[in-house]
């Protein structure tokens, strides 16, 4: 199973560079975590890390909230699980011509149109 979900996992690299999909996966295995924790579990510096985090968070991958716990702190969280992260990029290679974004809002709007067509059929519209 591992060696599956490794093999699944480099179709991720056709999408994001090496340091983004680091990232993706410390989000994944370990969650939420602060830009110096992020910067120091993949030993990158934290300018670069904020850059990629910026880029991964402006295609949806990765979201970030504030915490106030002793101090106030952004925490980056990954917004997109693995398997959706995969089939996704799966789903990209086949139709080359959508980004990753494009597809998950496609996706959205399916779901949309599927609940107004329920509705609609359960006279509820």
């Amino acid at each position: 199973m591992a060696k599956n979900l490794a093999r699944r996992e480099e179709i991720l690299y056709n999408f994001y560079d090496e340091n983004k999909v680091k990232i993706l996966k410390l989000l994944w295995d370990k969650g939420p975590m602060g830009l110096e924790e992020i910067s120091r579990n993949l030993g990158i510096n934290p300018e670069v890390a904020y850059e990629e985090l910026s880029e991964l968070e402006k295609e949806c991958a990765v979201s970030k909230r504030i915490e106030h716990r002793s101090a106030q702190r952004e925490v980056y969280y990954a917004a997109i699980s693995r398997e959706r992260a995969i089939e996704l990029c799966e789903t990209a290679l086949r139709d080359s011509s959508k980004s990753l974004s494009q597809l998950e809002m496609g996706a959205e709007e399916e779901m949309r149109k599927s609940l107004k067509r329920f509705a609609r059929e359960a006279h509820f519209d």
